[in-house]
């Protein structure tokens, strides 16, 4: 599942894993994690269709939310994402094996800080199109 290879391609990310360690998560984030930590969802997909039908490429959209303690913190992290996906070239295979056939930001976006376990979390967001062929 392209999930597993997002993750591990994140973990994985020198750049990522120095802010984060190994704080990726999907979905949602475990209630006593210490922040800075990134959590990625799916948002939405789209089938995509030939003249003999449904075919093996999918185009889904990725929600990358970075949190901090400091907005500055979460911008910097969320510009560490967009770097790695920046960085993988077309025809690239993720640790799944699903080949990447293109990714394109979508949205990039600061959110209002909220309250949260020991003060102020702040977060940023970026959408990342995915086109892949699955493994």
């Amino acid at each position: 599942m392209i999930e597993q290879g997002i993750y591990q391609f994140l973990a994985a990310n020198v750049a990522i894993s120095a802010i984060v360690g190994t704080d990726v998560f999907e979905q949602a984030f475990p209630q006593d994690t210490d922040m800075p930590l990134v959590v990625f969802s799916s948002i939405s997909s789209t089938p995509v269709n030939s003249l003999d039908g449904e075919n093996g490429l999918q185009i889904r959209r990725f929600r990358f939310r970075s949190y901090d303690a400091t907005g500055r913190g979460a911008r910097t992290l969320q510009n560490a994402v967009r770097s790695a996906f920046s960085a993988v070239a077309t025809g690239a295979t993720f640790p799944d094996g699903s080949v990447l056939q293109a990714a394109r930001i979508m949205l990039d976006i600061d959110t209002p800080f909220e309250p949260g376990p020991g003060g102020t979390i702040y977060c940023s967001a970026l959408d990342i199109e995915l086109s892949f062929v699955p493994s």
